[in-house]
């Protein structure tokens, strides 16, 4: 008890003093003694609240049948909670019709309407998405119709996960009722293109199905939609793939050794997940080639150099010598290096000459190496300013800030990317909820309120995870260990990226509700004499 608190403790002890360093200061500031004091206050406070969780709360552990609340799952009971949910999105869907067409959408749409195809995006979402849109100009002549069809698609599919995940509960019911319908991080993106949408759906399907096969309770159907929905999970983010490959070695393995029977039986759990993956790969290369799908692009893979590279020229360009000049302006020329942002990658990396990396890789990962030796720091503050608000959480989100896109301008906000994308027109049927959602999404006001701004925050959702991990380690819940490795190994994956935006982790406010009725959801169990 006490050294899963310690450890938990000290992880968000951690965070809080990194977090709070760069969100300050822009870099490593040890002379800053505000980070300190945080630190300090948070391993005391995140310490002690899991220790007195546990020390009264690890008698309580669910009785019998309490876990196995789905017995039967009633079709009518499904149907009805998703008419619910269905139904509280409408007045948001009305508001901001077409839906939130933003993020990539337009480059998935361009794609098809130009038969000119990249990796980059997930060739099933983009033909989806994009072949919706075009759908909709050539038979109902209205771009916003095929962008209605998509969203509305999507939230059919979303009321119906969520309403089987309520099912699953045997409490917290109504919580997670009113938390899919009506919370605003859910709804923003239930209505929203991005393939982040489905992506976490997949996440959260897989994390309830694989609690139910580790605890023995699944039937064939369920291993079967598991596998499917692992399956979706990769087909729409690349980075599912990386954390699927650490969640199918630690599931395999916890299968093979628990299981009992010949070696075949053991191991064909491992089997199965290593024939997802099989599966996968054979529709990603099919699709890229039928499409023509171009793959040349390195800089999704290297974001994290590229801003350190970008970073260190912008402070110690002066210190160049010719011939780091000359290596590093072959890749990245001057007038990209100039746009770098602490925050944002994309400036920099869009600029990327993947002819010329291509061309002799070894000769920049010898810059980098030679930079990284001489500044040391640079390249940690930036890969600390592109990931801390993954784990800090007081982030304010605004990486986009100054940054002009379609009907705005980034300024205090860049929580939500809430516009509608060309070819779609928003006509927004409720115009105060449509200002409401505005003002969620680009003002930076709800992410300050105090304790509000935590269920809006990146970093205090992971902590609460952890927070869940470290219950389930005590309790020796091992299902939903393995289960929860899932979503985290995700996380790790998102920590070299890009930036830090909602969108990358919305997987987290889908599967919150579900968290909290493994980590709370349980009874004491009644003493036999109790029963008596």
């Amino acid at each position: 008890m006490t050294a899963i608190s310690a450890v938990f403790a000290s992880v968000c002890a951690v965070f809080m003093f990194l977090g709070s360093m760069t969100d300050r200061n822009g870099a490593i500031e040890l002379s800053d003694p505000v980070p300190w004091i945080a630190a300090v206050l948070i391993l005391i406070l995140t310490g002690a609240s899991l220790y007195f969780f546990l020390r009264y709360g690890s008698l309580r552990e669910l009785s019998s049948g309490d876990d196995d609340a789905d017995n039967g799952r009633p079709v009518a009971l499904l149907i009805r909670n998703a008419l619910i949910v269905f139904a509280c999105w409408i007045p948001v869907f009305l508001a901001e019709f077409p839906g939130f067409f933003v993020y990539d959408a337009v480059d998935e749409y361009t794609a098809v309407a130009t038969r000119n195809f990249t990796t980059h995006h997930p060739l099933l979402h983009t033909l989806f998405l994009g072949g919706s849109v075009r759908a909709g100009e050539v038979f109902a002549g209205s771009a916003n119709a095929g962008i209605a069809f998509y969203i509305l698609v999507q939230m059919v599919g979303l009321s119906l996960v969520f309403s089987w995940v309520i099912s699953t509960m045997k409490r917290y019911r109504p919580f997670a009722l009113i938390w899919y319908a009506c919370f605003p991080t859910v709804v923003m993106f239930a209505l929203c293109s991005v393939k982040d949408t489905v992506f976490a759906a997949a996440v959260l399907v897989s994390v309830v199905l694989s609690v139910r096969v580790l605890k023995d309770k699944a039937g064939r159907t369920d291993h079967i939609c598991l596998l499917a929905s692992l399956l979706i999970m990769m087909l729409n983010r690349h980075n599912g793939v990386y954390a699927f490959i650490i969640y199918a070695c630690v599931m395999g393995g916890y299968l093979a050794a628990t299981s009992s029977g010949t070696v075949i039986r053991r191991i064909l759990p491992a089997l199965a997940l290593a024939g997802v993956l099989f599966v996968y790969q054979l529709i990603s290369m099919g699709l890229a080639a039928v499409l023509d799908a171009d793959d040349s692009e390195h800089q999704e893979m290297l974001t994290v150099p590229i801003q350190q590279l970008a970073r260190t020229w912008s402070a110690y360009g002066d210190e160049f010598t010719d011939e780091e000049l000359e290596a590093l302006y072959e890749i990245l020329p001057e007038d990209v290096l100039k746009h770098y942002t602490p925050k944002l990658s994309d400036p920099v990396k869009i600029g990327f000459d993947n002819a010329a990396y291509e061309a002799d890789p070894g000769r920049y990962r010898g810059l980098w190496i030679s930079l990284f030796k001489q500044h040391p720091l640079s390249y940690v503050n930036a890969w600390l300013n592109t990931c801390y608000g993954y784990f800090y959480p007081f982030t304010v989100v605004n990486v986009y800030e100054g940054h002009a896109v379609y009907t705005f301008t980034y300024t205090e906000s860049s929580y939500f990317g809430y516009e509608v994308e060309y070819p779609g027109v928003r006509h927004s049927l409720i115009p105060p909820v449509d200002r409401l959602y505005r003002w969620l999404s680009l003002d930076d006001d709800i992410q300050r309120i105090p304790i509000v701004s935590l269920l809006f925050s990146m970093g205090a959702m992971l902590w609460l995870y952890l927070f869940g991990m470290a219950v389930f380690i005590y309790r020796k819940d091992w299902p939903s260990v393995i289960a929860y490795i899932l979503p985290l190994a995700i996380w790790a994956t998102l920590i070299p990226g890009p930036t830090f935006l909602p969108r990358y982790t919305v997987f987290w406010w889908f599967m919150l509700p579900y968290l909290i009725y493994g980590v709370f959801g349980f009874v004491k169990k009644r003493s036999s004499k109790g029963n008596r």
